[in-house]
């Protein structure tokens, strides 16, 4: 006499629990993407903001400089001139 087989799951079945497990790790995987990807669009904008600041302080300090010069000269010479 010949066994009798099992009958096997449809492949319907099959392909369901591969499709939740795939949509499961795609969404880990996107959801990694998205947290560096968003990490890495705020060190790009602080990096714009850092250099930004620099140029500002640079500006700042040159203006700053050349207004005490001009006052050093202006009351230098009142103190001088008495």
């Amino acid at each position: 006499m010949a066994k009798k087989r099992t009958a096997k799951r449809a492949p319907a079945k099959k392909r369901t629990g591969a499709k939740r497990g795939t949509k499961s790790r795609a969404k880990k995987a996107s959801s990694a993407k998205k947290r560096t990807t968003r990490a890495r669009s705020a060190r790009r904008t602080l990096k714009r903001v850092r250099v930004a600041g620099e140029k500002t302080w640079k500006a700042l300090k040159s203006t700053t400089a050349h207004v005490v010069e001009g006052v050093k000269g202006t009351f230098g010479k009142d103190q001088n001139g008495r």
